[in-house]
Formats: structure tokens, C-alpha cells, sequence
């Protein structure tokens, strides 16, 4: 799915370096940047939450050569959701630091943590079928639905169908469901 010819023509503007047109982009994505920067940091302050915001724009700017085209709200978003991870780890580590635990400590259980996930995510693959394996591996790649709906000769409502039944067993795998083996 393309972009709208508003939101080309924006983004061609503000690579020209309109600054109106930049103030524009800011004035439309703000609140949506808000949003997701609140939900990922939940409890923090404002403070944090607008400086998410705030590293979001940069890097939205920073790569806005890099859009291809498609919905730019949901770019934006993915980009307003990565600097707020980033933002969530930082305070995770200030708060680590200051309550003595050693950053590398800290750093271990985040890597056991993965480990495990890794782990459930691969029993989890364990009972899938050979389409769903493939649907998660497409999707894992970053590839959009309706391209892994081409992919696997499925309508995209199917593809769909197929995610949710893969968000259960995931669910299932990680929510400690996983001892019923």
C-alpha cells in the first residue's frame, strides 16, 4: 500500500529542507509519538517520555531519505517506538546503577531473559505447521503482510488468521504454558 500524495509531498518538502513543512511533520506526528512513548515508558516521568519524543524526531529526521513511501504514520510510529525502547533501557540501567546492582549483572539477566524467549519461541515453532513456520520467518524478516500473503499463496485475511493462531501458541509458549508439553 502507498503513501497518499499528501504525506509524499510533505516528505518531499522537508528533505528540501522547507522548514514549514518540517514543522508540519512535527505538529502531525507528535501526539502519536506521545502516545507510544507514554505506553512503552508507562510509569515515567514526563520528562523521559518527551525525551523519547524528542529522539524520535531526530532520528525520523535523520532517515526520513530512508521512507519508502508507504503509511508514513506507521513509520513514524515504529521509529517513536524504537527510541522509546531505547529511552525505557536507559532508566532501567540509571535505575540498576543506583540501587548498586551492577550494570553487568543487570546486562546477564537480560541476556538469560532472551535466552529463554529464545527458547519458547522455539518450542513454539516445534508445533507449527510448515505454512506457519514460514508465515513467522516472513514476518521476523520485516516482511509486510500482504507481501508473505504472495509469498505462501494465501489471501492476506488467511495470513491474518494465521498470525493470530501463531500470537496463541507464542503466548502460550512464553506465558509458562509451555510445562503441558
Amino acid at each position: 500500500m502507498g503513501a497518499d500524495d499528501d504525506s509524499l509531498d510533505l516528505v518531499r518538502r522537508c528533505l528540501d529542507g522547507q522548514e514549514a513543512a518540517q514543522r508540519e511533520l512535527v505538529r502531525r506526528y507528535t501526539g502519536l509519538c506521545l502516545a507510544i512513548a507514554s505506553r512503552i515508558l508507562g510509569g515515567a516521568d514526563r520528562a523521559s517520555v518527551e525525551d523519547a519524543v524528542q529522539d524520535a524526531f531526530y532520528a525520523i529526521f535523520a532517515r526520513l531519505g530512508q521512507w519508502q513511501g508507504r503509511n508514513l504514520a506507521a513509520w513514524v510510529g515504529t521509529i517513536a517506538a524504537r527510541q522509546a525502547i531505547g529511552v525505557r533501557r536507559r532508566l532501567q540501567r540509571t535505575r540498576a546503577e543506583r540501587s548498586g546492582l551492577d550494570a553487568t549483572d543487570v546486562a546477564a539477566r537480560q541476556a538469560d531473559n532472551l535466552a529463554d524467549l529464545r527458547d519458547a519461541v522455539d518450542r513454539a515453532r516445534a508445533r507449527m505447521t510448515p505454512r506457519q513456520q514460514r508465515i513467522l520467518d516472513a514476518l521476523l524478516e520485516g516482511k509486510p503482510k500482504e507481501q508473505i500473503a504472495r509469498e505462501v499463496a494465501l489471501s492476506p485475511r488467511m495470513v491474518y488468521y494465521e498470525l493470530d493462531a501463531i500470537r496463541r501458541l507464542l503466548k502460550d509458549m512464553i506465558g509458562g504454558d509451555a510445562s503441558a508439553e
